[in-house]
């Protein structure tokens, strides 16, 4: 069986690409109490939310982390 080709990924989406997923398609992480996001059973740690708003990536609104709204032209 010949190897799987790898599918190129795009830069935005390179350290968190199931993380960024979930928050295009409008789901939001609610800040847990002890510390850290959460969504159903995925957790997130405070850096890796931190390094996604510092890149533009996602906003913190409230108690939740969603995706940044892109900025009409």
């Amino acid at each position: 069986m010949p190897p799987r080709a790898r599918i190129a990924r795009s830069s935005a989406i390179s350290g968190q690409p199931v993380t960024l997923r979930l928050l295009a398609l409008g789901h939001h992480f609610v800040r847990r109490p002890r510390g850290g996001w959460r969504l159903g059973a995925r957790t997130l740690r405070d850096d890796t939310a931190a390094r996604l708003v510092a890149r533009g990536l996602a906003e913190i609104v409230d108690d939740r982390l969603q995706r940044k709204a892109k900025a009409a032209p």
